[in-house]
């Protein structure tokens, strides 16, 4: 799910209606992603959110654009 996420992240795959987000936003997720996956320390409520749309890699991206965006 994590590989599938990322690869939407930076377009390697195709999506209808893209997440909205700035590059600043992009890397914040990119690095959230990527720290999640490799089991490094990331804020409590960043792995929560992103446990409770595990099985959605767009509604991850989203969650998690609007955790960063706090």
């Amino acid at each position: 799910m994590m590989g599938r996420a990322m690869n939407m992240l930076y377009g390697f795959e195709t999506m209808i209606n893209p997440v909205q987000m700035n590059d600043w936003q992009k890397t914040q997720v990119g690095n959230l992603l990527k720290d999640i996956a490799d089991n490094k320390p990331v804020s409590h409520a960043a792995v929560y959110n992103a446990y409770q749309v595990r099985n959605d890699p767009r509604a991850l991206i989203e969650t998690l654009v609007a955790h960063v965006s706090r």
